[in-house]
């Protein structure tokens, strides 16, 4: 498919797309209903939901997580260590529950899944599923 410099020059509808809006914080929801949070509190329920929703274009950023959960950046990451976290253990703990739901999906690529996951490269998430499970995704799936 091939597009002219003047569509790629275009701006983008000044209205976002209540419908596509809506269908991705369902989606956000179900990812998140699968993961066991016990006893969660709702600021910690709202970043993890905000990380999920960024994942795909890159690396989730801590400001949005903390206006997610209604927080400025200094009260988020104070309660983040009162609850012996931070907001890159966070982001790895989604990033690898992610990865398990996303690799029972067989039609999903591991290049895709990476894509998913927030990774620029595939080789990135295969280093990170090392470090968590020590084996490689294609290894776990074979398995």
């Amino acid at each position: 498919m091939r597009y002219s410099l003047a569509d790629l020059n275009s701006a983008l509808a000044a209205e976002p797309d209540a419908e596509a809006l809506a269908m991705l914080d369902d989606a956000c929801e179900k990812q998140l209903k699968s993961f066991s949070f016990e006893g969660e509190p709702g600021w910690m329920h709202s970043v993890r939901k905000q990380i999920i929703q960024e994942l795909p274009f890159g690396a989730p950023v801590l400001a949005n997580s903390a206006e997610a959960a209604e927080l400025s950046v200094r009260q988020l990451r104070r309660y983040l260590a009162a609850a012996g976290t931070n907001f890159r253990t966070v982001v790895d703990d989604v990033r690898r529950q992610l990865a398990e739901q996303y690799l029972r999906d067989a039609s999903l690529q591991l290049i895709d899944i990476a894509m998913m996951l927030g990774y620029t490269e595939q080789s990135a998430f295969q280093r990170a599923y090392q470090r968590w499970y020590g084996c490689s995704p294609g290894q776990k799936r074979a398995g």
